[in-house]
């Protein structure tokens, strides 16, 4: 689920959705998997995008990571 069907649910709705859902939007640092589940894409379809530096991410040592805000900004920028 996306931020843009988070934001097409009318109240009654929003009712329906996961705790884990709902984190997502507030976790400030997110896995890839993380980033794949908000986004609705596959992990493929992430790493591919960090490879060709298409989407906002850190990297510290082997490990890549998101920041919330970062990738909100990028969505908001992208729609």
């Amino acid at each position: 689920m996306n931020l843009k069907e988070i934001n097409d649910f009318s109240l009654p709705e929003l009712h329906t959705l996961t705790a884990s859902q709902i984190a997502i939007f507030y976790k400030p640092i997110m896995s890839k998997e993380e980033v794949s589940k908000l986004l609705s894409k596959s992990i493929k379809t992430i790493e591919t995008w960090v490879r060709d530096d298409e989407i906002p991410y850190r990297k510290k040592k082997n490990s890549t990571y998101f920041l919330r805000e970062e990738i909100m900004e990028w969505m908001d920028n992208c729609a």
